[in-house]
């Protein structure tokens, strides 16, 4: 909801930076709550901490509902609207151009270079594949960088694309993130290259979803923009947990993390070229 609601403030021109900023900040969290979680946890005991981070949620859901009450620009709702159905409104979606690549390419995103499969087995590539100790502090420090470049990465990304187009700057990140997958594959052992390795492939990976749906934003209107931001993430999800266990029983299958990376950059080539026939065909629409 939070996409939707921030389509309807920024308009083309700096919707990529919007949505950047708000998903670069989000993760920002990935990488304090676990730090402070800890800390936490040895002082207040795991339930002490649960209560003390709930806190904050409930404030800040109290101010956003206050927000939305209180915003007198928030989209009128007209009964000619309201009455539409579910159905109809799925129709128009579908006929829009570019929608429904767009979801495929982030149902094989989810298993292949998205951010939900990079930071569910990069911590198990560290220590199965290269054999770092999980309790050492250059563990931890390969795998923060990594996640630092998953903050800036929507926010540089993201403004970027609104100069260029939020589909080519797609493309580009798909393109930098399957070709970082691939190489991960030649490590045998850590090195001084692997933390800024992760970090490029944080950058790439993390933008990967804010780009596409600064694009789905940017071609849908009205009511359809929830719609179409609701069934981005429901898709991206539902193969995410059908991949993991693939990519998972894949490596399991081989004792090795190579068929998997292979795997995973593979499918990280096919949403490419999905994403450089949709630009092609975009840049054809416009030309007309």
């Amino acid at each position: 909801m939070g996409t939707a609601i921030i389509s309807e403030k920024f308009d083309d021109k700096s919707l990529g930076k919007a949505i950047g900023i708000h998903y670069g900040v989000a993760y920002l969290g990935n990488i304090i709550g676990p730090l402070s979680v800890a800390s936490l946890i040895s002082l207040l005991g795991w339930r002490g901490t649960l209560f003390f981070f709930s806190i904050p949620t409930l404030i800040i859901g109290m101010i956003v509902i206050w927000y939305l009450t209180g915003d007198k620009h928030a989209r009128p709702i007209h009964s000619a609207e309201s009455s539409t159905s579910l159905r109809m409104d799925v129709i128009k979606l579908i006929r829009t151009p570019t929608v429904i690549p767009i979801m495929l390419t982030q149902a094989l995103l989810s298993g292949g270079i998205d951010l939900g499969i990079i930071t569910t087995y990069t911590p198990l590539f560290l220590a199965d594949a290269l054999k770092m100790d999980v309790r050492s502090p250059l563990y931890g420090l390969t795998y923060t960088v990594g996640l630092l470049g998953g903050v800036c990465g929507p926010i540089l990304l993201g403004k970027y694309a609104d100069r260029i187009g939020h589909l080519k700057t797609a493309a580009f990140s798909a393109f930098l993130a399957f070709s970082l997958v691939y190489l991960l594959a030649i490590y045998e052992s850590a090195s001084l290259l692997l933390a800024p390795h992760l970090f490029l492939l944080g950058l790439a990976s993390f933008a990967l979803p804010t780009l596409l749906q600064s694009h789905l934003v940017n071609i849908t209107e009205r009511y359809n923009r929830d719609l179409v931001i609701g069934v981005f993430f429901t898709v991206g999800f539902g193969f995410g947990s059908l991949w993991s266990g693939i990519i998972g029983y894949t490596i399991d299958a081989y004792s090795s993390f190579k068929p998997a990376l292979i795997l995973m950059g593979t499918l990280g080539v096919t949403a490419f070229l999905i994403l450089i026939h949709q630009m092609l065909r975009t840049l054809k629409w416009r030309r007309r």
